[in-house]
């Protein structure tokens, strides 16, 4: 099963974009602590519909969210040289202030 959950804090405002079909997509990257380490992950993820306009007018850098959806890599090609990402492909996001905290 591929399932990602995730909960942590953008790290820059949301991308929006519209497609040739006028189907909206957002692109945004959060930070993810481990509560058990001082490490924090940096997940790229990318939402479409809706949901991406949604996110571009309520949320900043620095918002709360928790997203739950599936990884993908991909690749692209830079300078001749094939590279590849991972990304989390979300479809479903609830933000706000996080649970237990009062912002």
């Amino acid at each position: 099963m591929n399932l990602v959950v995730l909960s942590g804090y953008l790290t820059q405002d949301v991308e929006i974009k519209t497609t040739q079909n006028g189907k909206a997509v957002a692109n945004f990257q959060m930070g993810v602590s481990d509560p058990y380490d001082e490490e924090t992950t940096f997940a790229r993820c990318v939402v479409w519909g809706e949901s991406a306009k949604n996110l571009g007018k309520y949320l900043k850098k620095g918002s709360f969210l928790e997203v739950t959806g599936k990884m993908k890599n991909k690749s692209y090609e830079k300078d001749g040289q094939k590279r590849y990402y991972t990304e989390i492909q979300c479809n479903h996001i609830e933000y706000g202030p996080k649970k237990g905290r009062a912002e």
